[in-house]
């Protein structure tokens, strides 16, 4: 901070001596001929109207000013600024859910990937969006074997993110977010654009926005799966 102010101070210093000597040739120039006085005369009452005039109109310049910053500090997040955090951010949760799967191919019943490159899609962006919430997309390949029990293989996968979250993963400032797991499995479903795979919803829960739709989805779940239970018929005394 303190050499900011030097610095700025040394500006300062070096602007108004450059004025100064201006001023001084400005003075020195001519100064035996009548008509350089009078140019000099008309050249400082230019200077003082200039001056006048720009002190006139300098608030309304800085109303304008504001107005114009206010206005592009309301688009950028929304739009160049959020976008471009998201982008650099699925990276990190790439190497998250890259982990996880790697970590636990026979829990989920799936082949291991080699690379990050094996769960990026091709045949459209990482980054989707839905109902206004954006999300990342990925996808893995199955075993032939796998049954295809997307909500248990939701609920495995959440599991192991949350305990790898718990232990520290690099580039991971907030792990949580009121308590919930920053990186979210939304949705695991079978892909129509790559043939075979599976995808995998991530959702990034950043913000209050996010953090809400996540509990949404946590709850609709609860009630699916409590519905379910309620649909299996008790067992028949004849059935033993």
């Amino acid at each position: 901070m303190n050499e900011n102010l030097k610095m700025i101070w040394e500006h300062i210093k070096t602007f108004s001596k450059t004025g100064k000597d201006k001023l001084l040739a400005i003075y020195n120039w001519k100064q035996g001929e009548v008509w350089a006085w009078a140019l000099k005369v008309l050249l400082m009452v230019l200077i003082v109207i200039g001056m006048v005039f720009l002190l006139k109109i300098l608030p309304y310049l800085l109303v304008i000013a504001v107005i114009v910053i206010a206005y592009l500090w309301e688009k950028a997040p929304a739009s160049t600024l959020g976008t471009v955090q998201m982008q650099n951010h699925h990276f990190v949760v790439r190497e998250i859910i890259f982990s996880v799967i790697s970590n636990n191919v026979t829990l989920l019943d799936i082949q291991k990937p080699t690379t990050v490159e094996d769960i990026t899609p091709t045949e459209y962006p990482v980054l989707q969006q839905m109902n206004g919430i954006t999300f990342y997309r990925f996808i893995f390949y199955p075993n032939p074997s796998n049954i295809k029990d997307f909500t248990n293989m939701i609920t495995l996968t959440n599991n192991k993110v949350r305990q790898l979250l718990q232990g520290g993963f690099p580039n991971v400032a907030v792990p949580f977010y009121n308590g919930f797991p920053s990186v979210f499995v939304l949705k695991i479903g079978e892909d129509s654009y790559h043939n075979g795979y599976l995808h995998i919803d991530i959702l990034p829960v950043l913000n209050e926005r996010s953090f809400q739709y996540a509990q949404h989805e946590v709850q609709w779940s609860h009630k699916q799966a409590v519905r379910a239970n309620r649909a299996v018929p008790a067992p028949k005394d004849e059935d033993f």
